[in-house]
C-alpha cells in the first residue's frame, strides 16, 4: 500500500491551505526520496507583517504618502504603499521581510501609544494590539516589562536603553548663604561653643578672681558677650582687665579669632569672586532627598519601577505625574520638576519635541539612570515566525547595522542642537573671575539692616521704659547695656 505524505504550501497572502505532495512512501521506500521536512518560511510568498507602531524617533516614524510610492502598507486599507516608515525597529521589519518576501503591514495607535493590556483580556496600544492578534509584533522602545510576559511572548533584545531625566541647573549662590560658605557646618559649630566656653571662661574667672581678692564681683553676662563677639569680629574695644587669668583668656581669644578670621576672609574673597553654584542633581538618591517630580505621556514610563522594595525607586515612581506631551511643552520653567528622555546605546537620546534648545539652556542631564534595560518587540504567543525573526535580531545585532540606523535616525528625525545640548550638559566651565556686584554682597547688607533694626528697636523701647518708669516714680539709670532700677522703699511703703 503506497502512501502520499503531503503539506500545506504557501501561495499567496489570501490562501493559506493549499496542500503539495513531498514524496511517496511504499513496502519500506520512498520514490523520489525528497526531503519530508522542507524550509517553508524561507519564502514567505507575499505574507503580511502585522506590525504595531506609533511615532517614537528614533525607534518609529511614519507618515501618508501617495499609493504606490511608501515602503510599507496601512493595514485595512485597500491602497498599496501608501505608508513610508523608517526609524531602527521598522528598518529591522522592513529588512525582514526583504529576506524572506513578506509584505509590512502597519498598525497604527497613537492615542493610545504603548497601551496597556486590561484585566478582562482587552488591550489598546501597541501592547494591546499584539496580544489581541491585531497585530503581529507591537514595537516602540519597550523594554522587557515581567508584567506583560504572562500575554505576549518577547523577542531577542535589538539594543539597550535607559530612562533617565534633565532637572534644573543648579543656581548661583549669593546673599546670605555666600557668608555662611567658607566653613563647613563642623567648623561652624566648633566656632560657636569657642564663643560659648571663651564667655564662660571670663566669667568664671572674674567671678573667682573677685573671690580670691576679696573684691566687689564686676560681672555683666551681656557686657563679656558683646566683648568676645567683637574679639571674633577683630573690632576694637576697651577691655577692663584686673588679673591675670582674664588676661590670659582675652590675649588667647584675640589669637584664636585672628586665625579664624584670615582664614574666612581668605576663603570669602575666593568665593566672591569666582562664582558659587549649588550641588547639582546627579544621583537618584539627590533627585529624592531634593523632592524633586517629574512626568511623561504614558505609564510605561514607570513600569519598570512598579513593585520596586528600594525607598529611592519608590520614590521615583510616586513622583511620576501623568502629563500630556502638549502640556511638558508649555509647562512653564520650575525648580522642582524634570523632564523624561532616553539614553541610548551609541550615544543618542530619545527626546519628545517639548525639549526645545532654550528649554535645555536652564536643564541638566543627571548622572545616573532612573533604570535601564534591553529594548525587545512583543510578539503574540504561539507566533510562527518568532524564531525566524529572533534569528534575524541577533545577525542584525552582531553586523554592527543598528548602530548605523541609529545615528541615521537621530541625524534625520531629532533636533541635532538639542542633542548636543543634552550630551554637553554636565560639563564644566572654567570659571573666571567677576567683578563683585550688589548680589554678592546682599547678604552682608541683610546682616547690617537686621543689626540697625534690632538696635533701633532696643533704644526705642529703653526710652519708654525710662519715661514709663520715671512717670510712675521709679529712678532709672543707663548702666553700660542694660537698665537699672533704684529700688525706692518709700515708693513700696
Amino acid at each position: 500500500m503506497a502512501y502520499d505524505l503531503i503539506t500545506t504550501q504557501i501561495d499567496n497572502r489570501n490562501n493559506h491551505s493549499s496542500l503539495q505532495t513531498l514524496d511517496t512512501f511504499n513496502v519500506g521506500q520512498f520514490y523520489a526520496n525528497a526531503n519530508l521536512f522542507p524550509d517553508k518560511l524561507f519564502d514567505l510568498k507575499g505574507q503580511p507583517l502585522r506590525m504595531s507602531i506609533f511615532n517614537y524617533p528614533p525607534y518609529n516614524v511614519w507618515w501618508e504618502v501617495p499609493p504606490g510610492t511608501g515602503n510599507a502598507n496601512l493595514d485595512g486599507s485597500e491602497d498599496g504603499k501608501s505608508l513610508f516608515v523608517d526609524g531602527t525597529e521598522t528598518l529591522l521589519a522592513l529588512e525582514f521581510c526583504k529576506l524572506y518576501n513578506c509584505t509590512l503591514h502597519i498598525v497604527i495607535d497613537e492615542e493610545h501609544t504603548w497601551g496597556t493590556v486590561y484585566d478582562n483580556g482587552t488591550g489598546d496600544g501597541s501592547l494591546g494590539n499584539t496580544y489581541e492578534r491585531r497585530s503581529d509584533i507591537g514595537v516602540g522602545g519597550q523594554y522587557s516589562w515581567h508584567q506583560f510576559h504572562f500575554f505576549l511572548d518577547l523577542s531577542a533584545p535589538f539594543t539597550r536603553s535607559a530612562a533617565t531625566v534633565m532637572c534644573p541647573k543648579p543656581k548661583q549662590r549669593i546673599g546670605l548663604v555666600l557668608l555662611v560658605l567658607p566653613f563647613s557646618n563642623m567648623m561652624w559649630a566648633a566656632e560657636f561653643a569657642t564663643l560659648f566656653a571663651c564667655i564662660m571662661a571670663i566669667i568664671l574667672a572674674r567671678l573667682a578672681s573677685s573671690r580670691l581678692h576679696r573684691e566687689q564681683p564686676v560681672v555683666s553676662t551681656s557686657s563679656t558677650w558683646f566683648e568676645v563677639w567683637a574679639i571674633s569680629l577683630l573690632q576694637s574695644r576697651n577691655f577692663v582687665l584686673r588679673h591675670l587669668p582674664e588676661t590670659i583668656i582675652t590675649v588667647c581669644a584675640l589669637i584664636s579669632s585672628m586665625l579664624i578670621a584670615s582664614a574666612y576672609s581668605g576663603e570669602l574673597a575666593g568665593m566672591t569672586t569666582v562664582p558659587q553654584f549649588e550641588e547639582p542633581i546627579d544621583t537618584n538618591r539627590q533627585f529624592a532627598e531634593r523632592k524633586m517630580k517629574w512626568g511623561a505621556w504614558h505609564h510605561a514610563w514607570v513600569t519598570s519601577l512598579e513593585d520596586a522594595p528600594d525607598p529611592i525607586v519608590e520614590y521615583l515612581f510616586n513622583s511620576f505625574e501623568l502629563i500630556s506631551t502638549e502640556a511638558l511643552g508649555t509647562r512653564p520653567y520650575s525648580d522642582d520638576f524634570c523632564y523624561p528622555l532616553e539614553t541610548l546605546q551609541y550615544g543618542h537620546f530619545a527626546i519628545g519635541d517639548f525639549l526645545t534648545v532654550e528649554k535645555t539652556s536652564f536643564l541638566r542631564l543627571i548622572r545616573d539612570d532612573f533604570y535601564w534595560g534591553h529594548v525587545v518587540a512583543y510578539q503574540y504567543k504561539t507566533w510562527p515566525l518568532k524564531n525566524l525573526y529572533d534569528m534575524h535580531v541577533l545577525y542584525v545585532v552582531q553586523s554592527g547595522l543598528f548602530k548605523y540606523w541609529e545615528t541615521c535616525a537621530a541625524a534625520k528625525y531629532q533636533n541635532w542642537k538639542v542633542q548636543l545640548a543634552i550630551a554637553t550638559s554636565r560639563r564644566k566651565d572654567k570659571p573666571m573671575p567677576i567683578s563683585l556686584q550688589i548680589d554678592h554682597m546682599s547678604g552682608v547688607f541683610i546682616i547690617w539692616g537686621i543689626g540697625c533694626g534690632i538696635s533701633t528697636a532696643v533704644f526705642v523701647s529703653e526710652i519708654f521704659f525710662v519715661r514709663f518708669y520715671r512717670k510712675i516714680g521709679i529712678p532709672v539709670q543707663l548702666e553700660g547695656l542694660s537698665l537699672s532700677i533704684k529700688h525706692n522703699r518709700q515708693f513700696y511703703q
